[in-house]
């Protein structure tokens, strides 16, 4: 009855075909199951930054309405835009500014007087720090 022109996998060829797709298929799984970690801290790396670029363009607008002394403005939580995007900071708080003054290193300009703002802004798993050079010639 079965001779040599029967053809067909056999039911071992199947279920060695079913493991070896059920173990990549795992790595798939485990591969995609860290996309949504990772989206959450792209997200909260992006809120950081955008609120650390925030921080410095009030501090630029500073620089601008009250010239280079600033009169010792260096704190972000004034601002009317970071009042009210502290609902969004998680309770993280507004950025951090920290001036340095007088700052004399090289990428302060030859006869120039240069602050230095380093901002740091925290959104749960994300960090950013922006730095800000101002000089007065």
């Amino acid at each position: 009855m079965y001779g040599k022109w029967q053809t067909g996998f056999t039911l071992i060829e199947l279920l060695m075909v079913i493991v070896v797709l059920s173990v990549s298929s795992l790595a798939l799984v485990r591969l995609f199951g860290q996309i949504g970690e990772s989206l959450n801290i792209n997200r909260d790396l992006q809120a950081a930054t955008q609120l650390a670029q925030e921080c410095a363009e009030h501090l630029l607008s500073a620089r601008r309405a009250f010239g280079f002394a600033m009169g010792g403005i260096g704190d972000c939580a004034t601002t009317t835009a970071s009042v009210m995007a502290l609902t969004a900071f998680n309770g993280n708080g507004p950025p951090d500014v920290v001036e340095t003054n007088p700052y004399a290193a090289a990428a302060c300009p030859a006869l120039a007087q240069c602050k230095l703002f380093t901002i740091t802004a925290n959104y749960s798993a994300g960090t950013s720090v922006v730095t800000l050079l101002v000089a007065n010639y």
